[in-house]
């Protein structure tokens, strides 16, 4: 069995110390991510920085986001789905977490997931905004993950 830790935090300088603390530990993995997209992106770039200063493989680090999905069959639905998500969490509109959420139609949604592959995240956890009824589970497992096979 291995064990990894996860972490995600915008205090920078914590996470370098928290992943020297966990490797010395003897921790095998560090997962870190975050929903919080462009402060998981700073993140990672600290932590490749880091990295490279203590001869770790930056490879054995596991880069981790967290996000919201809202997918609805066509571009038209998509704003009303948006509306009972935020009206669900008790979010007003233009919140932030809509910039940081999978929103969107399937291509979108899949197009979004692109980037964030493009960037370097090795794993995703999904949470999706109709739990429990798994309209999205269903739409997102037929329109959106064929499209991500290498």
């Amino acid at each position: 069995m291995r064990f990894a830790v996860q972490t995600w935090s915008t205090d920078l300088d914590a996470v370098k110390a928290y992943a020297r603390d966990a490797e010395a530990m003897g921790y095998e993995a560090l997962w870190y991510g975050d929903g919080l997209w462009p402060w998981t992106h700073e993140g990672w770039t600290v932590l490749a920085e880091h990295c490279q200063t203590t001869g770790r493989d930056v490879g054995q680090i596991r880069r981790s986001v967290e996000v919201d999905v809202v997918v609805a069959p066509k571009p038209t639905e998509v704003e009303a789905t948006t509306r009972l998500f935020l009206q669900s969490r008790g979010l007003a509109d233009g919140h932030p977490l809509l910039e940081t959420a999978l929103i969107g139609d399937p291509a979108q949604c899949r197009d979004r997931i692109l980037q964030h592959r493009d960037a370097g995240v090795t794993d995703s956890t999904l949470s999706f905004a109709d739990f429990p009824a798994g309209e999205m589970l269903r739409l997102f497992a037929e329109q959106v993950l064929p499209g991500l096979s290498k």
